[in-house]
């Protein structure tokens, strides 16, 4: 079969019986659906041979069902597959379009004008691409990290790391602005189970009162599960996010405490090599005292080890000094 789609109207001898009529032939080979041939009359040979091919078939197809209904002739049974396959084929959108678009590079390569065109076409297409790519290039050196879906940067042009965090400040809280501002409570499809609300209703329960969202009408089921657990999913995510935040200024507080303790028992004097002389331990019970570590026996109980004083010392701990 053709790697190709391909139409040809010839104009010639097809009825042996009578070998003086002349019919109109339109040939069709489309690549994995199928091959067949279509017999209408002479006269529609001008029509037909430079029309593009989606009409040219929807004319053959037309003649050939007329055909059919008269009766009286018998086609073989592949023919018969074949035509039908092709029919339902063109009835495709997107192959109608593979098929014009075929035609045109046909046409393209029987005419040599056509055919230059073309090849400027091409060269022009990939210069095209070559100019896109390198903006997208000089985009994401100016947007460095990176775009949403709708093309816009994820942080304004020319951002810092060190600016992320007050960008994700200002965005955590328009989101807490607009949860805040919407209903509360569990959003839930109260036309699934009270039939007598108009479908797709949209209520929320809080502190034992129903009250109406509003109404969703030709919504995707998966997308109205978005929007019923939307303020629940963000609300929650918000709230991972603030616990975080916290656990982070903890860490931060515990370094800025660690590296204050190491600060201090520091002694430099200039021009030596190196310039540090000294610098004290810092002893276990510091650490922990920064760290909120409970010191206990391993044998001791889950409370016992909570509320162990964390001052404690093992008789071999060294105490800090300088070394």
């Amino acid at each position: 079969m053709s790697d190709s789609i391909t139409v040809r109207v010839q104009l010639g001898s097809y009825n042996f019986a009578n070998p003086r009529e002349k019919q109109t032939q339109v040939k069709v080979c489309i690549p994995d659906v199928g091959r067949a041939f279509y017999l209408l009359p002479a006269g529609r040979f001008a029509e037909l041979r430079d029309a593009e091919w989606g009409e040219v078939l929807d004319s053959a197809i037309a003649h050939q069902e007329q055909a059919e209904q008269r009766g009286g002739s018998s086609i073989a049974e592949s023919l018969v597959a074949a035509r039908k396959a092709i029919r339902e084929w063109v009835q495709v959108d997107e192959n109608r379009d593979a098929m014009s678009e075929a035609w045109f590079q046909d046409r393209a390569r029987r005419d040599p004008v056509s055919r230059s065109l073309l090849r400027d076409k091409e060269r022009l297409t990939a210069r095209v691409a070559e100019l896109e790519k390198s903006q997208a290039d000089a985009d994401r050196a100016k947007a460095p990290w990176g775009r949403g879906e709708d093309g816009r940067p994820l942080l304004p042009m020319g951002a810092h790391w060190t600016d992320v965090p007050e960008l994700v400040d200002r965005t955590v809280v328009g989101i807490q602005s607009r949860l805040d501002q919407a209903h509360s409570g569990n959003w839930y499809d109260a036309s699934a189970t009270e039939t007598w609300r108009a479908p797709g209703t949209v209520c929320t329960r809080v502190d034992g009162y129903h009250r109406i969202v509003g109404q969703f009408t030709n919504v995707l089921p998966a997308d109205l599960e978005l929007v019923l657990h939307a303020h629940a999913d963000l609300g929650w995510c918000l709230e991972m996010i603030a616990k975080l935040r916290a656990r982070v200024a903890e860490l931060e507080a515990q370094r800025e405490a660690l590296a204050e303790r190491m600060r201090a028992g520091q002694r430099w004097e200039r021009g030596r090599a190196p310039e540090l002389v000294s610098e004290n331990f810092v002893s276990q019970s510091e650490l922990r005292s920064i760290f909120g570590i409970p010191l206990a026996p391993p044998w001791a109980d889950g409370i016992t080890r909570r509320i162990a004083p964390v001052q404690a010392l093992r008789e071999d701990e060294p105490e800090a000094g300088d070394h």
